[in-house]
């Protein structure tokens, strides 16, 4: 049946084998081709025939170079480089240009409460040298001190499914400082964050009656947490019973607090209006951040320039994803580059731009890269279609 199957389009290059291709009708009427490079190595290709039509490559929507040859498109794709083409000629293209830089004054709000990542610990055993780990391990990851009756064999190892200890006082600490007392904050444990019995000590007073874990459901257990002016100290002492016992991922603390990043620590300070910053959440105070972010500010155009003109807003870079909302009225929603939004509902005057920025769980989570940009990076700028085309 693959001999029936329509020709999508005359791909040539070595690696060609590696691309998919996918040849559509878009909703101007237009023909159109994606290509992906599904190869971790960058190709040479040609995209070749379609008489004297030709493939051109559409506006922004092309990894890598791309130049007219006696044969067709040469594209030298990236290493799992994508692109999205038009059968035409180039001046036929709805094209985009570049009028001027958007507005610099941009107010920002947090929609959740800022959180500030617990990781790298102190582990003690009774009798034993303390030992220091990026984040939180299981009794069985840190100490040999156990007798194991049944094991599981996994990827990371042989699991002491049943198992005793032959000291059962086993300690975290986490320690970070303030620069500034904090009230209303929680400490934040998800129920299946630790195994076994334990109680939690901040700055040598306990919060807690002992406590047993994994719980039941999905939803954490959330401590009052007064954080005071200085260092702060979070203790996590068990009473293990076996060498699954211990914490088993990070842990967090919410509240209304900034926190930044120096040296590769993280410090909490005293909460404050935030401005939007072209570095993102990492350099507004919303280094663990988890959640979303609402942009605010206002684009003034004239009744001229909006005469018979179409206008888009362009963003350099957005992780994870955003909702742009103009005068009240959606655009859309964008979750990869080109950042771009053709704009409705433009009006003469002031218009008041929204835009809500959703975040990945990378810093609140991540174990390997904890200073991942988040939120709105970079600038941004009006765009102004050079043609009478729609995209």
């Amino acid at each position: 049946c693959r001999a029936n199957l329509p020709v999508q389009v005359e791909l040539r290059g070595t690696g060609r084998s590696d691309c998919f291709a996918r040849r559509f009708r878009a909703a101007d009427g237009r023909e159109r081709l994606l290509v992906c490079n599904l190869a971790e190595a960058p190709r040479t290709l040609t995209l070749a025939g379609e008489a004297a039509q030709g493939w051109n490559p559409e506006d922004g929507l092309v990894d890598g170079d791309t130049r007219r040859v006696a044969d067709g498109l040469r594209w030298e794709v990236p290493a799992m480089g994508n692109g999205c083409f038009v059968l035409g000629a180039p001046e036929e293209q709805p094209l985009w240009r570049p009028v001027r830089g958007g507005s610099r004054a941009v107010a920002f709000d947090r929609l959740g409460p800022n959180l500030l990542r617990l990781d790298a610990c102190r582990i003690t055993l009774k009798g034993r040298e303390p030992l220091e780990r990026p984040y939180p391990q299981p009794f069985w990851q840190c100490f040999d001190a156990y007798r194991t009756m049944e094991r599981l064999g996994t990827f990371c190892g042989d699991l002491p499914v049943e198992s005793t200890v032959d000291e059962s006082d086993l300690r975290y600490e986490f320690v970070f400082e303030s620069r500034a007392a904090v009230a209303g904050a929680r400490l934040v444990l998800d129920p299946r964050c630790a195994r076994g019995a334990f109680s939690v000590w901040h700055n040598g007073r306990r919060l807690t009656e002992r406590l047993a874990f994994p719980r039941e459901g999905i939803a954490p257990l959330s401590l009052p947490l007064a954080i005071r002016r200085g260092t702060n100290r979070l203790t996590f002492r068990f009473a293990a019973r076996g060498a699954m016992d211990g914490l088993l991922a990070n842990l967090r603390i919410e509240g209304d607090f900034a926190v930044t990043v120096a040296d590769g620590r993280a410090v909490v300070a005293a909460a404050k209006t935030i401005a939007a910053d072209p570095g993102g959440w990492l350099a507004m105070g919303l280094a663990h951040y988890m959640g979303d972010g609402v942009y605010r500010w206002s684009e003034t155009f004239a009744a001229e320039e909006l005469d018979g003109a179409a206008w888009a807003l362009e963003l350099d870079d957005v992780t994870d994803s955003a909702r742009l909302v103009v005068n009240g009225v959606d655009q859309g929603t964008r979750a990869w580059a080109p950042w771009r939004w053709p704009l409705q509902g433009l009006r003469a005057g002031a218009n008041m731009f929204e835009l809500t920025v959703s975040s990945t769980a990378g810093n609140a989570l991540s174990l390997r890269d904890p200073a991942q940009p988040q939120g709105w990076l970079g600038g941004s700028r009006l765009l102004r279609r050079c043609n009478g085309l729609r995209l």
